[in-house]
């Protein structure tokens, strides 16, 4: 771990109200082994998919589907003291918006996400990425997102995969634009997303229309300021496995 995701995890494990657990390669096979079984769909999933990014996309939703809680990227920073003062009261889901532009908007950023357990949500998703690992399907973007050339790496597991199970456990079309007012209804409490001199956050507002705007609070740093420049030195992007066809293992 380098000294910035040492820094970033800080941020997180002071929280007094929290019990912070780091879990490294080893700790997330036993999870899965311990909490699904072996020979589990959801421990083949995690198997049998290549790019890392892709794998942690799906262990968040299984590690909080089993013991609820919080999970935040090792990189992503907590810029207010008490995430106790973050969550508002019945909320049974925190989910951020993704990306969006002046005319589209669809997808959920789950660098962080916060549930409690079996939530029906992530139990969609999961089922989801376990029919695209199985059938080795690359799903396709949205129509309208095509403008937005890497939203394509974010349809197996990422954003737009958890755009489609949103939909569909408001019981909507998968492509339809995202109900909030109905999700709050339900529980769901949104953070807003932004990026504002090459720096992205997480908001208590979420804002659906422009990613330069930041409304509200700004609550979480996603990737500290050093992170790119470490991660170029230590590892290739995931993306790379995506370009050269290196998905799922056969």
């Amino acid at each position: 771990m380098t000294s910035g995701m040492r820094n970033a995890t800080l941020s997180f494990a002071s929280n007094l109200n929290f019990k912070y657990i780091y879990y490294n390669n080893d700790a997330v096979l036993q999870f899965l082994i311990d909490n699904y079984g072996e020979n589990s769909d959801e421990f083949h999933t995690f198997n049998n998919i290549i790019p890392f990014a892709y794998k942690i996309d799906f262990w968040r939703l299984a590690l909080l589907y089993k013991i609820g809680g919080y999970y935040s990227d090792v990189d992503s920073v907590l810029l207010k003291k008490e995430l106790n003062s973050l969550i508002e009261n019945n909320a049974t889901m925190i989910l951020p918006v993704g990306y969006a532009t002046e005319f589209v908007w669809f997808g959920f950023d789950f660098a962080f996400i916060g549930s409690v357990p079996q939530h029906p949500l992530l139990r969609i998703a999961m089922d989801m990425i376990i029919y695209n690992v199985k059938n080795k399907f690359i799903p396709q973007v949205p129509q309208r997102l095509n403008e937005i050339w890497f939203f394509k790496y974010f349809t197996i597991t990422g954003p737009v995969l958890m755009g489609k199970a949103f939909n569909r456990f408001m019981n909507e079309p998968d492509e339809a634009p995202h109900n909030i007012v109905k999700g709050r209804s339900l529980g769901i409490q949104f953070l807003g997303f932004c990026e504002v001199n090459g720096r992205k956050y997480f908001t208590t507002i979420p804002h659906q229309r422009n990613i330069r705007e930041c409304r509200g609070e700004t609550v979480i740093q996603f990737a500290y300021d050093e992170y790119w420049e470490e991660r170029w030195k230590t590892s290739k992007p995931y993306w790379r496995n995506v370009i050269e066809g290196k998905i799922f293992n056969s």
